[in-house]
């Protein structure tokens, strides 16, 4: 196949938090098949900290 031994990113995830030695995470983009990056339909935390910081970031972006 040519796809042997190549990588791709399957999926997008933010680390929310900690709750004591376990990682809160939530899904950001998701591969559906074998398409593009989807988005879930939630818009990151980090997006408001981004915006703070003059980085905002179109909230269509996260629009499934």
């Amino acid at each position: 196949s040519s796809d042997l031994g190549s990588r791709r990113v399957t999926q997008i995830t933010e680390v929310t938090g900690l709750e004591g030695e376990v990682y809160q995470l939530q899904e950001v983009f998701v591969r559906r098949g074998e398409g593009e990056l989807a988005p879930v339909g939630l818009v990151p935390h980090v997006a408001e900290k981004l915006a703070d910081r003059g980085y905002p970031l179109k909230s269509t972006l996260f629009a499934e």
